[in-house]
């Protein structure tokens, strides 16, 4: 059964500031196995040099109740 998570991308400002969210892509997978490769890969191109928008310090993977299930930083 497919079910629907969120990919975050986040900045960490620090001194306790809540987290920024850059960006946000909903995704539906079988797994969260599935939802957890594809946030590596999309964390890695959004690490790339070429990319114009500010660098996410994290991607983070959010499931239907909101919940966090994976988080990927460097």
């Amino acid at each position: 059964m497919r079910s629907t998570y969120q990919i975050e991308a986040i900045r960490l400002p620090g001194n306790d500031l809540p987290i920024q969210v850059l960006d946000r892509l909903v995704v539906r997978a079988e797994s969260l196995e599935e939802v957890k490769q594809q946030t590596i890969l999309l964390f890695e191109t959004a690490r790339a040099p070429q990319w114009a928008r500010p660098n996410a310090h994290a991607l983070r993977v959010l499931d239907q109740s909101g919940a966090e299930r994976f988080r990927c930083s460097a």
